[in-house]
């Protein structure tokens, strides 16, 4: 069975992806096919973020709310994507 807009993995991909209620979801990726970013090599031959459709990610502040920018320049690093997920639940967890 196939769900529509589930992202398709192979063996040998590289993701980060976002998971939630694992277990209890069909689909356990967060916003389904929004909870995955791969990771693929760039012209430079670094790790980059990409999109689950293949698009550069740019700027995860453009994330869920303007998708053209966050994939309008060139593809940042998987550690520096990593580092501001990071940032971002320090932040989130210092408010609480």
């Amino acid at each position: 069975m196939e769900v529509t807009d589930a992202p398709k993995f192979k063996v040998g991909d590289r993701d980060i992806l976002f998971v939630e209620n694992n277990g209890t979801q069909f689909v356990p990726l967060v916003g389904i096919m929004h909870g995955r970013f791969r990771v693929k090599k760039d012209e430079a031959g670094r790790d980059a973020a990409f999109t689950n459709e293949g698009s550069p990610l740019s700027d995860v502040t453009q994330l869920g709310k303007n998708e053209v920018a966050a994939s309008a320049g060139h593809a940042m690093s998987a550690q520096t994507l990593k580092q501001a997920i990071h940032a971002k639940a320090l932040a989130q967890s210092a408010q609480h």
